[in-house]
């Protein structure tokens, strides 16, 4: 196991404003991302809020709770810096 602070920044990202199911309706317009993570691999995820994203955009992990799983997205890091700890913030 290989322990990452998920600390990155974006290397690629779409907004979707249609949806591919009646379930991802309510999450119009979303953004998804291609990170760069500073450890090295690149991860997909959703970066909350969706809109206002930029390639290079500094960005950290965020797990978001579902009913019956948890979604990895990303949000950006803070004029102050990013959270410590290698999990990031839990919604």
């Amino acid at each position: 196991m290989i322990e990452s602070a998920g600390l990155g920044a974006v290397y690629s990202f779409v907004t979707v404003h249609a949806a591919v199911s009646p379930a991802a309706a309510a999450l119009l317009p979303y953004t998804v991302a291609t990170v760069e993570l500073d450890d090295g691999p690149r991860l997909v995820g959703r970066i909350e809020p969706a809109g206002g994203t930029a390639i290079g955009d500094r960005v950290q992990p965020r797990f978001l709770d579902h009913a019956d799983w948890t979604e990895l997205c990303f949000e950006a890091v803070p004029a102050d810096g990013p959270v410590d700890g290698s999990k990031g913030p839990r919604a």
